[in-house]
């Protein structure tokens, strides 16, 4: 019996965890649907999921128009000595490299 509850407990935990992530991206597409403006969107996107998944910063970077480097566009709790780096070159980045080639 109390190995039922808890198994019961532990469902209604990630249920309302799932249910908190499913919250934040609904409140992300009503957010982007509401401007127009990019910064505003991603701005609110960077905090969205830092509160979702319950972490203290969070970063969004975007390709360039060559497709050689990631730019800083939103972030959310880091410094500014993180904003300061500049962008990611693609080539350089093993982790970045990889993933542009799978893709």
């Amino acid at each position: 019996m109390r190995r039922r509850e808890r198994e019961v407990y532990e469902l209604s935990v990630n249920l309302q965890r799932a249910y908190g992530r499913l919250q934040t991206l609904y409140d992300s597409a009503q957010a982007i649907n509401s401007t127009l403006q990019l910064e505003e969107v991603l701005d609110s996107i960077v905090r969205r999921t830092a509160d979702a998944m319950n972490v203290r910063a969070c970063s969004i970077r975007l390709l360039d128009e060559t497709g050689s480097r990631l730019r800083v566009a939103a972030v959310h709790g880091l410094s500014e000595s993180y904003v300061k780096k500049g962008d990611l070159v693609v080539a350089q980045n093993r982790w970045c490299a990889k993933c542009w080639r799978a893709g």
